[in-house]
């Protein structure tokens, strides 16, 4: 039972009606139902601290009711950004638990707060329960995936499936699946959004695999009945779209990609390095819908990039940005150049770095300028497929004022002077310097002219998302729609050209949609869609012709987290890159190679060391 019960309330939203002392309560208990994931905060004021507090956490999407329970004090990251304050202190004057995209409140009855750990069963929630493959097809078993979690306080033990209204013909292939399938471990009183986006998984979630036989083509609807010991069972509704059969010969590796030609359009578009990480957590618990046709991958694996490539140049890509990192010497996310220099068709792919200088102020010196100079000649500049511009190695930055700020006034280009003299020196002709605008949407002269100041040699955005852009529809609640963008995106470009005094990469943009790492502290773009995305192709082909502004940039394809994606997967299938195939390519005269993933071929997957279900 609960050990300390500070204060019921029994209707739905908001506490308003008492002043709650922080130092004898540690948490609140609240059940909802929701069937679809809510991205929810629950938010409150306090007399000890300024300003609204919140905490970010997801809703279960099966239907049924679930007791949440949060405990404040185990939130590492629950404290003022400025002063350090804890931000459970004082006294709480109001609560409430609110949706994100809305601002409305999250239905939820029965909240009180609570002292200590509340005694809750074992409650198991159904995050996903769908194909295991992003793009199932007959010919081979239907793997499915599920993806659970307790919410009771109580471990959920002997965890059990069973199945009503299987396709005819189709069963489970392996009884022990259907058997006791092990644990899941009990509720800590908080949620991943915030507090655990970018660790390992929650000890209180776990993914399961049953395999059933190949069903046929079709759209595939049947029950699922989750149990475990003690617990009532809950039963969901089961979707499996599967395609036919590509008939694809089995392969001993990945065959040899088929590059379409693009003519004068040279198209790139920026990669995130960052699947080599325990970063995938925060994916497949609250965005499934995303899982790339590769899989949860390992990107350190040469294999991986090799399909990369393949998709890439199939669909019309020549070169990608690459984000890097470096911090005084301090360098993560270090691996896709690795991986790629063992890729067996890197050849195909031109590179270079994008430095994400998400860089602490006092960073930047000439001595450190020089020295990631040295890192860029001696690790990358030399590689053949080192993207060069005007035969200079092409290197692009996140945050040219995070150079000015650290070196003040001039020395930016200052630090730009130092890479430049540098690569001369070692006979490479320089560096061509893009640097990364943001805000992404403003377009005045003013504040286009000052990246000519600081040094550069040209501008791109890491994504276009309208921001700072004063002809952009009013975001409601924050969010964006996706049409907005493909509306606005023409417009963009030609104030751009009218204004700019530096060359400029047009951005295609994918987009953005990062409530799945930061919950409530996102901004989102909804209704993010291939069809879209064709419009944007499109006009930027209108608008490299009007112009000659022929090199062009898609935003970024594998922000899984972040959500601005344009690699094949489960939502959008190949549709991104096939935009961009269809609209900039040369159709060849046996047709389009064909998209497809690893396993039509009897490889992959490719999943990272320690993806164990």
């Amino acid at each position: 039972m609960l050990r300390f019960v500070i204060l019921a309330v029994l209707f739905v939203g908001e506490v308003q009606s008492a002043d709650v002392d922080t130092r004898k309560v540690s948490g609140i208990v609240f059940d909802a139902a929701t069937s679809g994931q809510e991205y929810a905060s629950i938010t409150w004021h306090s007399d000890a601290v300024h300003g609204r507090r919140l905490l970010g956490f997801t809703t279960s999407p099966d239907g049924a009711r679930h007791t949440y329970w949060f405990d404040f004090t185990n939130q590492h990251n629950l404290k003022h950004k400025s002063t350090g304050a804890k931000a459970w202190s004082g006294m709480v004057h109001s609560l409430a638990v609110e949706q994100v995209l809305s601002g409305k409140k999250l239905p939820v009855e029965n909240m009180r707060f609570v002292s200590g750990r509340p005694n809750l069963p074992s409650d198991i929630g159904v995050t996903y329960a769908g194909p295991e493959s992003a793009i199932p097809r007959t010919g081979r078993p239907l793997a499915l995936e599920l993806i659970l979690r307790n919410y009771g306080t109580e471990p959920a033990r002997n965890v059990r499936f069973a199945f009503d209204g299987l396709p005819n013909g189709c069963r489970v292939l392996d009884e022990a699946d259907l058997a006791p399938s092990g644990e899941i471990g009990a509720c800590e009183g908080w949620d991943s959004v915030d507090d655990d986006w970018e660790s390992g998984r929650l000890p209180n979630e776990r993914r399961f695999r049953v395999t059933l036989a190949d069903p046929g083509a079709g759209r595939h609807v049947f029950d699922l009945t989750v149990s475990a010991d003690g617990m009532v069972p809950r039963r969901v509704s089961v979707t499996a779209e599967v395609l036919p059969s590509l008939g694809l010969p089995k392969a001993d590796r990945m065959p040899a990609p088929k590059p379409v030609k693009t003519g004068k359009y040279e198209i790139g578009a920026f990669i995130f390095p960052g699947w080599d990480t325990h970063l995938w957590h925060g994916v497949w618990t609250r965005a499934p819908h995303r899982k790339p046709v590769l899989g949860w991958y390992d990107e350190t694996n040469p294999d991986v990039i090799d399909w990369q490539i393949k998709y890439l140049v199939e669909n019309g890509v020549s070169f990608v940005f690459v984000d890097w990192y470096w911090s005084r010497g301090y360098h993560y996310h270090k691996h896709w150049p690795v991986a790629f220099g063992k890729a067996r068709y890197r050849g195909l792919l031109k590179w270079s770095l994008m430095w994400a200088n998400h860089n602490a102020p006092g960073a930047h010196s000439v001595a450190d300028q020089e020295k990631v100079t040295r890192y860029w000649i001696d690790n990358y500049f030399r590689d053949p497929q080192y993207m060069k511009i005007d035969g200079k190695p092409v290197v692009s930055i996140w945050s040219a004022d995070a150079m000015e700020r650290d070196m003040g006034h001039g020395g930016c280009r200052k630090l730009l002077d130092v890479s430049r003299r540098i690569a001369r020196e070692a006979g490479l002709g320089g560096v061509h310097f893009i640097a990364v605008r943001s805000p992404s949407g403003k377009t005045d002269r003013a504040f286009l002219s000052k990246y000519k100041t600081y040094g550069f040699d040209g501008t791109c955005v890491y994504k276009y998302v309208d921001d700072g852009d004063p002809k952009a529809p009013p975001r409601v609640g924050g969010v964006q729609d996706y049409r907005c963008l493909a509306d606005s995106s023409l417009r963009h470009w030609r104030e751009l050209q009218e204004n700019a005094d530096l060359p400029f990469l047009p951005s295609l943009t994918t987009a953005y949609d990062d409530r799945p790492w930061r919950g409530e502290m996102s901004s989102p773009v909804k209704n993010i869609n291939a069809a879209d995305f064709r419009r944007i192709c499109a006009d930027a082909r209108r608008f490299a012709d009007e112009t000659g502004v022929t090199r062009l940039l898609i935003g970024p394809l594998d922000e899984w987290g972040e959500g601005s994606i344009g690699y094949p997967n489960r939502e959008l299938g190949f549709g991104m890159l096939e935009a961009v195939r269809d609209t900039f390519g040369e159709k060849p005269a046996e047709g389009w190679p064909l998209n497809y993933a690893p396993e039509d071929v009897g490889l992959g997957p490719y999943p990272r060391a320690d993806d164990t279900l």
